[in-house]
């Protein structure tokens, strides 16, 4: 990839997504822009600032930036010139949900390991079925990026949650946001080795600091969320214990049983008759 010295033109598709990367040169300009969409940056690698709305935003590597729909912005280049990959997000894929923007902060959007990691995930699969042009790519594009301007929402919430707090180690602060995130990632893959390395810190690292936020293991913390919600289910509804188990993030019946026994000590249905037949 050449270095650019002025930006790269943005054409949406019909579609309503495009990612694109681009890496500056020395001598990189860059006159006010704004469009009817909606972008998201991630920093790759080097140094600078996005000027939004008249706003600096310094920015360096693993940040996410965000530019709403027809802010005006630029791009100015530290001495190390910046290399970003870009999402452009059309205005009509965000018309069910008109004030998403208005949750989510313009510029450098808050620090959140968690929240970065979705975006870098996002960005690589967005790329990859951008660049395969395989058959329904492009209503997969439009899902992933939904999610991904969901998560940035939503992620801000987590953020807040962090102030007020004593200050602590960055990576103390990660798995408290990890663990905050867990409410509404509970049923994905549970791996340990997942989970610390989302974070940026060693297994060894994670499971000390993990135990220090919650209390206990991440195994247990973890099957504790997933029981609470599915006790939450066969309160509110009449889905099977089998459907359940599956929207917990359990791969089989006979997984869950006994993890909601641990937890209740007693099996799902009987849990339910009970929780029916008692005065609320």
């Amino acid at each position: 990839m050449h270095a650019r010295r002025t930006p790269v033109p943005v054409d949406l598709p019909p579609h309503g997504v495009y990612v694109w990367e681009t890496r500056h040169d020395h001598a990189f300009r860059m006159a006010p822009e704004h469009h009817p969409f909606a972008e998201l940056f991630y920093v790759l690698d080097g140094t600078g600032v996005f000027v939004v709305n008249g706003t600096r935003h310094p920015c360096g590597p693993g940040d996410v930036v965000v530019v709403p729909p027809r802010a005006v912005h630029v791009i100015e280049d530290g001495p190390h010139p910046l290399t970003l990959s870009g999402i452009g997000v059309g205005a009509a894929l965000l018309a069910h949900d008109p004030d998403v923007f208005s949750r989510i902060p313009t510029g450098r959007f808050p620090a959140s390991q968690a929240v970065s990691s979705q975006v870098r995930l996002g960005l690589r699969r967005l790329m990859f079925e951008q660049t395969q042009s395989k058959p329904c790519g492009r209503s997969l594009m439009v899902g992933l990026t939904l999610q991904l301007v969901a998560a940035l929402a939503r992620g801000l919430d987590a953020t807040a949650a962090e102030k007020g707090r004593p200050a602590a180690s960055p990576h103390l602060d990660a798995v408290r946001r990890f663990v905050a995130d867990l409410a509404q990632r509970f049923y994905e893959p549970a791996g340990i080795d997942r989970a610390a390395a989302e974070v940026g810190v060693s297994r060894r690292g994670f499971t000390r600091l993990f135990r220090q936020v919650t209390g206990c293991t991440y195994a247990k913390y973890l099957e504790r969320v997933r029981i609470e919600y599915a006790r939450q289910l066969l309160r509110e509804t009449g889905r099977s214990a089998t459907t359940i188990a599956f929207e917990c993030g359990y791969e089989d019946l006979s997984s869950f049983y006994r993890a909601f026994r641990r937890q209740t000590g007693e099996p799902p249905q009987r849990w339910r008759e009970a929780a029916r037949t008692s005065p609320s």
